[in-house]
């Protein structure tokens, strides 16, 4: 080796060697001294394969190296040095031709021990989760993979248990999120120790999975997560000098023949969604018509927002009256919707998906527009006396929204109806949900020259302060008081205190719900000024409306006592503040 090329040798940053036609060093550098962890005298007349942990170089590749019938090679080798400490190499070896009928090769060797570090947390971080060290859904869904298969030899079953935690994000927004991974890593390791030796992974935010493919060391899945996974994981936890207590709903699910992973975790989800519906701190096992519940519910999802979107849903008008000459004064305007395939889809469900997309602004939006036109139009026409109002319902989600005022104000521009001629009907739940924010929406509402309606008052939460806090001025008593008029005297007490209240407070107050005229008449005893209900007439089309405002009362037989048939309309006397 001449001097120049033995000087750039020794000084090279790489590890260099020179090899034989034996495999062996000839000569070696310092860096590769430093990378083997041995001096020159020890490395001399040794060859790098005899430092490899685990299998050498194939005898086919060593012999066609020797050989002369390759000119070179790739490869990385881990090795472990005298000082115990393992270290990834990165080796190429070329041929180098020169005189004579030697064969010898110059091995290029780079330390790559930290890409190979990192190689590795990147694997592991695909198939485990980064905080509680736990298999990932990628990984879970090969455990399970690997369960089946050996299910399927010897006829048995593999079960999915899911854990969801819940109301977990009450943990992150009061304590910090810091707290939430705290509290995670300890119910992790805490559901560790009660599952033992079944595979535990966590596939959520605050989602966990047990695989048992062992069904004879538990006995009953279902029975085992009440009594003893429910007894040994739902305790107490300390985070952070504080203690919680800690909740879940569990999901149970079994595999069967043909079944894939991904469908035996869906499942066992779709029973974990089904306990924290039916309240939360609850174990379910999965049935099929979980599946097809959910199914359904999609394709309803599907559907609803086609017929927000196409302007399918409809308006119905029910009749409010006056209970002393039973003279229609008002409408509430309700949504209906006729599904081609299902038929009439009932208000509560398809209102509810609809809160669940965010959709209920725009389906407010639109009957707000279709309820005030229509008001005008009536009126326009003479069909309905120009004092008539229009109620249209509000829900949480709309009284929560900063759009609604800019949707009211729309709706009366757009249809030329006085402000003072609709009433918008809130919930006492929607009062409640956010105070503050409900607050300044109604205010705003009002500000526009509306009316607020509390609806089904006395089911929710019926606290006096709220009357006088929001800026209501109708109270619509629940058809579930209605009920009992003139069956139970208690109820009929509840409802004089709630007309005297109301009275007491400057209200109006409409009873809803009326079915029958000894419903009606202990109305009109007690002083109720206005009420609504299938007595006259359930919600109709608007083609409908004006034969149900201008036809007198028909007589049935079994009326407890005559009642005067309507005449013609005409003054509409005064009706509290629905006439202001």
């Amino acid at each position: 080796m001449g001097a120049v090329i033995q000087l750039d040798f020794k000084q090279a940053a790489i590890g260099l060697a020179l090899v034989d036609g034996d495999r062996r060093f000839s000569e070696v550098n310092p860096v590769l001294c430093a990378l083997l962890g041995r001096t020159r005298d020890e490395l001399l007349g040794r060859g790098l394969a005899e430092f490899i942990n685990g299998s050498p170089p194939s005898e086919q590749r060593a012999a066609e190296l020797t050989a002369g019938a390759r000119d070179g090679h790739a490869e990385e080798i881990k090795i472990t040095r005298p000082d115990g400490a393992e270290v990834w190499l990165a080796v190429t070896a070329n041929r180098v031709r020169g005189e004579g009928s030697g064969n010898y090769w110059i091995e290029h060797v780079h330390d790559i021990s930290a890409l190979k570090r990192a190689e590795a947390a990147l694997e592991k971080l695909a198939i485990y989760d980064p905080l509680t060290d736990l298999p990932n859904r990628r990984l879970l869904k090969d455990r399970i993979e690997q369960a089946m298969s050996r299910a399927t030899q010897d006829g048995s079953q593999v079960v999915v248990v899911l854990v969801g935690l819940d109301r977990f994000r009450i943990v992150n927004d009061s304590l910090g999120h810091w707290a939430g991974d705290a509290l995670l890593v300890k119910f992790a390791d805490r559901l560790q120790t009660t599952a033992g030796n079944h595979t535990v992974a966590r596939v959520g935010a605050d989602v966990f999975a047990i695989v048992i493919d062992k069904l004879d060391a538990i006995g009953d899945p279902v029975e085992w997560a009440r009594s003893h996974l429910c007894t040994t994981t739902a305790r107490r936890y300390e985070v952070g000098g504080s203690e919680l207590y800690m909740a879940f709903s569990t999901g149970v699910a079994f595999s069967r023949p043909g079944m894939t992973s991904e469908e035996l975790i869906r499942n066992a989800d779709l029973a974990m969604d089904r306990a924290k519906e039916a309240g939360g701190g609850q174990v379910v096992g999965f049935e099929e018509r979980d599946l097809q519940d959910v199914r359904d519910r999609l394709a309803l999802e599907t559907d609803v927002r086609g017929a927000i979107a196409d302007g399918q849903i409809r308006v119905a008008y029910q009749p409010v009256v006056r209970v002393d000459d039973q003279r229609v004064v008002a409408a509430e305007a309700l949504a209906r919707w006729h599904h081609p395939r299902l038929g009439d889809v009932p208000p509560g469900v398809f209102i509810r998906v609809l809160s669940q997309l965010g959709l209920t602004g725009e389906l407010t939006s639109q009957v707000l527009r279709a309820a005030c036109t229509q008001t005008v139009r009536w009126r326009r026409q003479g069909k309905v006396p120009r004092d008539f109002r229009v109620s249209v319902n509000l829900s949480a989600d709309d009284v929560a929204d900063p759009r609604l005022v800019e949707s009211v104000r729309q709706a009366l521009e757009v249809s030329g109806l006085e402000p003072g001629y609709l009433v918008l009907e809130v919930t006492e739940t929607g009062l409640v949900r956010d105070t503050r924010a409900a607050l300044d929406c109604l205010r705003a509402i009002k500000g526009l020259g509306t009316h607020i309606a509390v609806d089904d008052f006395g089911t929710g939460y019926s606290s006096l302060s709220y009357l006088h806090i929001f800026p209501v001025e109708i109270v619509k008593i629940d058809k579930s008081f209605v009920a009992e008029l003139g069956r139970d005297t208690a109820t009929t007490a509840l409802v004089r205190g709630i007309l005297s209240l109301t009275d007491a407070l400057g209200l109006t107050a409409v009873a809803e719900g009326i079915e029958t005229d000894v419903q009606l008449e202990a109305l009109r005893q007690l002083g109720c000024g206005l009420a609504q209900g299938f007595f006259w007439s359930p919600p109709v089309a608007p083609d409908e409306f004006p034969d149900v405002v201008n036809r007198a009362p028909t007589l049935r037989p079994d009326r407890a006592q005559a009642m005067q048939t309507w005449g013609p309309l005409g003054h509409w006397g005064q009706c509290g503040q629905w006439d202001q």
